[in-house]
């Protein structure tokens, strides 16, 4: 696994391209594109989040043969609740997966 900081992203060393979180009424609006490392690869991107039982479940999950973007909305209570990140899957479905986890999201928040 690979923390992601907001100097990661920006360099372009890690497989997103864009994060931009904005504050709207209620919650958030989070913005990711997500890249390809290798062109022998799929991409995807994942959010999870855990409940007071702290048992983990996805809200989403989304892979693609190509680079794409998504926008979602995340109610305020559980905006650090969630668990964020984007994933490499090799060719083969070998279990060579490498996730990228959003090292602190509120890094991303629009001022």
């Amino acid at each position: 696994m690979v923390d992601v900081t907001k100097s990661m992203v920006l360099s372009g060393k890690c497989a997103y391209r864009k994060i931009e979180v904005t504050e709207v009424k209620g919650g958030f609006r989070i913005d990711v594109s997500v890249k390809k490392m290798n062109p022998e690869e799929e991409i995807g991107f994942q959010v999870l989040s855990s409940d007071k039982d702290n048992d983990t479940g996805a809200i989403f999950d989304v892979t693609s043969e190509h680079d794409f973007s998504v926008s979602f909305f995340v109610r305020k209570n559980d905006f650090e609740k969630c668990y964020y990140f984007a994933y490499t899957i090799p060719k083969d479905y070998s279990d060579g997966r490498v996730f990228y986890s959003i090292d602190n999201i509120r890094d991303f928040i629009k001022k």
